[in-house]
């Protein structure tokens, strides 16, 4: 947490310097994103989505304004998600040092992704000191690391809680996403965001396979609750 801390820090006042002289039409900023994700799958008679897990985020942010109140925007996240799965008829999972596990039970899958979101933002225009947001678009995750919490054990033996289970996960998930939200003016070119956004995963990002081959498609989803400030 003291990372963290440190890196949003860091984030806020070399963004605060750079603001003095961005060029024209460009706006960037820092987020900070409490969320709730969660998997589905195809396959309930073997892998059965069983809840969803609390997670953050947290990043810069970029606005570019091709037209008044019509822009590009993207960034760069430290993304931290996942959700509880139950695993039938022995289900296997991949883990770094022992290899792939036979499972039988629930387990909470928490990968880390380095996320990239790009897409359009439409702002109304300003009442009050503020103005109402709508954004969608698309968003590529690069995988950093994935462990798993459980009380189950592999193989009968194993203690699989906090394994690393990198391998478990594809490399790469995609997304698309849509939400709204206000911005609320500071004074000059400062505004503090808040958002609401579902972003919603178009591929598979598990690799489990059950003892027949059965490969099932595990998508991850999340609603996003971003705060942030924008110079």
């Amino acid at each position: 947490m003291k990372r963290v801390v440190i890196s949003v820090l860091v984030l806020f006042f070399t963004l605060s310097a750079w603001a003095q002289s961005k060029p024209e039409g460009l706006r960037f900023g820092m987020q900070l994103t409490p969320t709730v994700s969660w998997f589905t799958t195809d396959e309930t008679s073997l892998v059965e989505p069983d809840g969803s897990v609390m997670g953050y985020s947290f990043g810069i942010v970029g606005d570019w304004f091709f037209k008044e109140n019509y822009a590009l925007a993207t960034g760069f996240f430290m993304n931290s998600m996942g959700g509880k799965l139950k695993y039938d008829n022995n289900m296997r999972l991949a883990t770094k040092n022992d290899g792939d596990v036979n499972v039988n039970g629930e387990l909470t899958l928490r990968p880390t992704y380095l996320e990239v979101p790009v897409g359009f933002k439409f702002l109304t225009k300003e009442f009050w000191r503020v103005k109402f947001v709508g954004q969608a678009g698309y968003n590529q995750f690069v995988l950093l690391n994935a462990t798993v919490r459980t009380d189950i054990q592999g193989n009968g033996l194993i203690d699989l809680d906090k394994k690393d289970v990198k391998d478990e996960f594809s490399s790469l998930m995609s997304a698309y996403h849509f939400g709204f939200g206000a911005e609320y003016s500071l004074g000059g070119d400062a505004y503090l965001t808040a958002s609401i956004l579902a972003v919603m995963g178009v591929n598979d990002v598990t690799k489990s396979k059950s003892p027949t081959g059965v490969d099932p498609v595990n998508k991850l989803n999340s609603i996003n609750f971003k705060l942030g400030v924008i110079f």
